[in-house]
């Protein structure tokens, strides 16, 4: 899937070349790992539906859960490397969203 012409899209752009990236469609996770480099420090990841891929206390339904693993590797990993960035989780009790903000150096 990382190599799949939708992620790859995200080659043709520098890196720390954006101030934010919304992620929501196909191949989330690995869209996700790519956004990470492209976004500036002070940058923000904005992931639709965070709740079916990354562990938090929520009641929407079908989600991860607090202590859940996401559902790829690819998941997990996300998750360890956005635990040091500043989260603002919003939900309407259907589905959640996650804004992510890079930190600084």
């Amino acid at each position: 899937p990382g190599s799949h012409p939708y992620v790859q899209t995200a080659l043709s752009l520098r890196p720390a070349s954006l101030d934010f990236v919304l992620v929501d469609g196909i191949l989330r996770d690995h869209c996700a790992q790519a956004a990470l480099a492209l976004l500036k420090p002070g940058g923000l990841l904005i992931l639709d539906n965070a709740n079916w891929y990354l562990p938090h206390r929520t009641f929407s339904p079908d989600s991860v859960g607090a202590d859940g693993r996401g559902p790829t590797p690819l998941w997990h990993e996300l998750a360890v490397q956005l635990k040091e960035w500043r989260c603002v989780w919003t939900t309407n009790n259907v589905t959640d969203t996650a804004f992510f903000v890079k930190p600084a150096g």
